[in-house]
């Protein structure tokens, strides 16, 4: 991949749940999955920062409002497409490996384990679900509550952690 300059106003979303997700489910009924009132918070905050090219990426996508499709697309044009992007939000998967490989902020919505054993930075493996994917330069928002580390999924906290208010406060 040839190097290229960061696109400062170039979001990719990814909410698209990987073969993975059906193992996690017998943990959580609807892991890696973005809710549908959690959408419409996506939407809205799309909607909201009209100055940013937002992209949805994955094999179908779930159809956020107000974004371009770069659905089903071979890897090194999705390469490519992550490394001249500044944002990421998605849930755990892999383009949000890529996307920390490539050094953009990240965003990540999660549903599990439960906010209160979201431990950030993971020093130590604890066998808590996911944890190596809860990587400590990321902010990460939970769904279905909020612990002493990680904020419960809003609107107002999806806009503290863009403008770097959340930990990691970049």
């Amino acid at each position: 991949i040839r190097l290229i300059k960061p696109k400062k106003k170039q979001v990719i979303l990814h909410f698209e749940a990987g073969i993975e997700a059906q193992n996690q489910r017998e943990f959580h009924s609807r892991a890696r999955q973005l809710y549908p009132e959690n959408k419409l918070i996506i939407e809205e905050f799309v909607k909201k920062h009209s100055e940013y090219n937002f992209i949805e990426v994955g094999l179908k996508g779930i159809g956020i409002e107000g974004c371009h499709q770069f659905l089903n697309q071979p890897l090194d044009n999705l390469l490519e497409l992550i490394a001249e992007s500044e944002y990421f939000i998605g849930i755990n998967s892999g383009p949000i490996n890529l996307a920390v490989a490539f050094d953009l902020k990240c965003i990540c919505v999660i549903n599990f384990p439960p906010a209160e054993l979201v431990v950030l930075p993971n020093l130590k493996f604890t066998g808590s679900l996911d944890e190596d994917w809860h990587y400590p330069m990321n902010v990460h928002l939970h769904q279905d509550s909020e612990g002493p580390q990680v904020k419960r999924f809003s609107l107002e906290n999806l806009e503290k952690a863009w403008a770097g208010d959340l930990y990691p406060y970049w």
